[in-house]
């Protein structure tokens, strides 16, 4: 049985917005990260349909109580002024209802966003720009891979708690501190490891039951990154997938195979994958 990879994965455009929030609370998870929460009225309206979005989080300029955000002039985002200081960030829980929304900063080297999310007061404000857009990837499949390095933890993190218990998720994080690893829990059938090594964790990886392969390997694997998703044009795709809930079996292809797991590194060290229904050969996703 084959399915078309629209109605796995659909990107969502989003109007262009930014907003003035407050710094609300500060709290450490572990050595290298710390948990914001910003929020305030401008946060209504606020949109995030994917697990791995970003938002760009926009520091106040020098002399000012709040920065000036950026708005679309001529379809491009300008800034009038000095530009401030931006910085992507997933957002891993928002609540519409209490108009809150947290973020982890990752405490890795230094710079402004970093000094300021360890040293800002409560209630500085902030701004807050997108996300523009969404890559939907539905949870209804068989199998999940969420792969990644600390970068790619809060967009894990959320991704777990979305999964439904007739999935499974298998989780590798490569960590260069083990003190930072999560107690991450997800309704999913959770295989989870923290690795020294994310490219020997791959090569280990097997085929979930039911998938078949044959063929030479494919180029490079339909895995987003995490932070900003990338995705190769066109997306090689399994030559023959069967669902372990249906036994069926897509027709094989001729020119494409499901890679093997050293064809998967290059695009899974900093990726995330989603399995079983994309069966058609030669069928991708690009994402903006």
């Amino acid at each position: 049985m084959s399915t078309d990879p629209k109605s796995v994965m659909q990107r969502v455009r989003h109007p262009f917005t930014s907003r003035h929030v407050q710094l609300l609370a500060r709290d450490t998870v572990s050595p290298g990260f710390l948990r914001l929460t910003v929020g305030g009225p401008g946060l209504q309206g606020f949109l995030s349909a994917g697990f791995d979005d970003h938002t760009k989080l926009i520091l106040p300029q020098a002399g000012l109580d709040k920065p000036n955000l950026p708005q679309l002039v001529d379809g491009r985002p300008h800034v009038e002024g000095e530009r401030p200081t931006m910085r992507d960030y997933t957002p891993l829980h928002h609540d519409a209802e209490r108009h809150t929304l947290t973020l982890d900063v990752a405490l890795h080297g230094s710079g402004p966003a970093v000094e300021w999310a360890r040293s800002a007061p409560i209630g500085q404000w902030l701004g807050l720009a997108g996300p523009r857009g969404s890559l939907v990837v539905s949870p209804q499949q068989d199998w999940h891979w969420l792969l990644g390095d600390e970068t790619a933890m809060p967009a894990i993190e959320r991704r777990l708690a979305e999964l439904p218990a007739t999935t499974r998720a298998v989780v590798r994080v490569q960590l260069a501190n083990p003190a930072d690893q999560r107690a991450w829990r997800s309704a999913a059938q959770l295989d989870l490891q923290w690795v020294p090594s994310l490219t020997a964790a791959v090569a280990a990886l097997d085929l979930p039951p039911g998938m078949a392969s044959s063929g030479p390997p494919a180029r490079a694997a339909p895995w987003p990154r995490c932070a900003r998703p990338s995705w190769p044009n066109p997306v090689p795709t399994p030559s023959a997938c069967a669902s372990p809930r249906t036994g069926s079996k897509a027709k094989p292809a001729t020119t494409k195979s499901w890679p093997t797991p050293e064809a998967l590194r290059p695009g899974l060290e900093h990726g995330l994958g989603v399995g079983r229904a994309v069966c058609q050969p030669g069928a991708g996703e690009r994402a903006g």
